[in-house]
């Protein structure tokens, strides 16, 4: 994404690569932001772009899952998306979101508690699924959430690391 300061839209070799070997069944995720001496107006141009982005990008799948926005604390001092209010930010994330609907994908969100109880107007987004990130057993978010991510320290045979491990309790059938 385009959150941080001097960064531009561009996609990594790897995204390009897991999206092709993941036989076109996958979720993106993106963020959006603008410095703020240019709100709100430039926010809304901004993450419309980076959904234009994402979608030249998506043009050639079929995807089953959603794409996800990525909306998460960032702990760099030049990240654009410091210091948006949580109406900026949500305002930014719908933008976002209608125009991937409009390209005829499924938009949700992804975030953790933070991203979902002080970063954005949950009110506003109700209609999009979401996929919240908890490690801490028991899992407490007492609002509806179509995935979960219970873990950062998954291993799976053939990638070096560790990588999150996540559950779906809604069937995505690309049809949305």
């Amino acid at each position: 994404g385009a959150g941080n300061k001097g960064q531009n839209n561009q996609s990594s070799v790897s995204f390009q690569e897991m999206l092709q070997q993941s036989g076109n069944k996958t979720s993106s995720s993106e963020s959006a932001g603008k410095e703020p001496q240019d709100k709100p107006l430039k926010e809304a141009e901004e993450a419309l772009e980076e959904a234009n982005f994402v979608i030249g990008l998506l043009q050639d799948y079929s995807l089953t899952y959603p794409v996800y926005l990525d909306v998460e604390d960032v702990k760099k001092d030049n990240c654009r998306t410091n210091n948006l209010t949580v109406e900026e930010r949500t305002n930014n994330a719908k933008v976002f979101l209608e125009a991937i609907e409009a390209a005829g994908y499924h938009p949700a969100i992804y975030g953790n508690m933070k991203t979902f109880l002080l970063m954005l107007d949950l009110s506003a987004l109700e209609q999009y699924d979401k996929w919240f990130a908890g490690y801490t057993l028991p899992i407490y978010y007492p609002y509806e959430y179509k995935m979960l991510q219970y873990s950062e320290k998954g291993r799976v045979a053939g990638i070096t690391g560790h990588v999150d491990v996540n559950i779906c309790f809604k069937e995505y059938d690309g049809q949305e």
